[in-house]
């Protein structure tokens, strides 16, 4: 029998010199079930950083676990249904349990299925999670979490990024509304909620806990109380039980849509939405170190860019950040400087600035004017 983990303790806030967590960690426990064999439980604690490892192999990621370890940071590990057929995938949640690294299963499916969970796949990506918590029950899995990164198809994706990088000004605006329009359809996207609910449910009736990363525009969704933003993109967001919810406020993502250069108030303005929103279950996401593996944009060349937009993040009241990606952070001449980004103390948030105010003025826009 698995060992019973902590993930049903209330969150609480708390400092330290690597991480801003919410729980109290069982680090490593061993439990002997009779057979002789010790098992492990899933590490609890929330660390205040997190790498998403996804262009890499399984083993290249439980190599990385020792500088996870050592410099305090958690891992959220992309999981293919093929990868539940190798004993890699094993391997990669044991090590980190032994060495006290947090991780997370980010489940996908193929290109071809849509790659992210959406509106359209929610059947395909149900059986999916009904697998991998079958496989976790059946290898005693020291995991805990699961990452729903709900994004449009990958066919939608690349169709919205060819609106942000081949047209400019107003026209820029209006092919993006007349794609995004095509994609509403309020019944459809009301069996995708419940269809969605389902699937939180069987991941909670398992014992795991359920974490949301989704476009940041959602957040210029929910003010007036209507779904367009999340019809559009076929994302339900709210009003579903997650235990977490990210937002993708990445650099080289929001600069493509971008109509002037926008600082940190940025990702503090997010954040206070995303807090407002959802409480203590709100995280931000950043990124990308480097070159982006989809637009090819450039995100982060600088650790100390990357630590001014993560101190405005958490000055925005966030006590989570996912940073993209851990195989980028590791390809960089010093990893280390990477790895050990941190947020500036007691920072104050950033002013406005009128980048952040044009930019989200656009997504507010594209809700105002989508219509159900």
């Amino acid at each position: 029998m698995r060992k019973p983990s902590v993930s049903n303790l209330p969150f609480v806030g708390m400092t330290s010199s690597l991480a801003v967590v919410h729980a109290v960690s069982l680090v490593v426990a061993g439990c002997d079930d009779g057979s002789g064999s010790a098992q492990l439980a899933a590490i609890t604690t929330v660390p205040l950083r997190s790498y998403y490892s996804e262009l890499e192999t399984v083993a290249e990621a439980t190599a990385r676990i020792p500088d996870a370890a050592k410099h305090g940071f958690g891992i959220i590990r992309l999981v293919t249904p093929d990868d539940l057929h190798t004993p890699a995938l094993a391997r990669f949640f044991e090590s980190a349990a032994r060495a006290g690294v947090a991780t997370r299963a980010w489940l996908v499916l193929s290109q071809a299925e849509g790659y992210w969970p959406n509106e359209d796949n929610l059947a395909a990506f149900g059986v999916a999670v009904d697998a991998f918590i079958a496989w976790r029950a059946a290898n005693d899995a020291p995991v805990d979490w699961i990452t729903f990164d709900l994004e449009p198809s990958w066919q939608y994706t690349h169709e919205l990024i060819d609106i942000a990088s081949g047209s400019t000004g107003l026209d820029r605006i209006t092919d993006l509304l007349a794609l995004v329009r095509e994609h509403v359809d309020a019944a459809k996207f009301a069996e995708s909620r419940v269809a969605l609910g389902g699937i939180l449910a069987r991941v909670h009736a398992a014992g795991m806990r359920a974490h949301c990363v989704t476009y940041p525009m959602v957040l210029d969704d929910l003010a007036d109380g209507d779904d367009d933003i999340q019809d559009g993109l076929d994302v339900p967001v709210r009003g579903l039980a997650w235990d977490e919810v990210s937002f993708m406020t990445y650099r080289s993502a929001l600069a493509l849509y971008a109509t002037e250069p926008f600082g940190p108030a940025m990702f503090a303005d997010y954040a206070r939405d995303a807090v407002a929103a959802f409480g203590s279950r709100a995280a931000l996401d950043l990124g990308v170190i480097g070159a982006d593996p989809i637009t090819g944009a450039i995100g982060y060349t600088d650790p100390a860019a990357l630590a001014e937009d993560l101190t405005a993040a958490i000055a925005g009241g966030v006590a989570t950040v996912h940073l993209y990606s851990l195989e980028r952070a590791a390809a960089e001449s010093d990893a280390s400087a990477w790895f050990t980004v941190e947020a500036t103390p007691g920072a104050p948030v950033p002013p406005p600035d009128s980048g952040t105010t044009a930019l989200r003025g656009i997504f507010s826009l594209l809700d105002d004017v989508l219509v159900q």
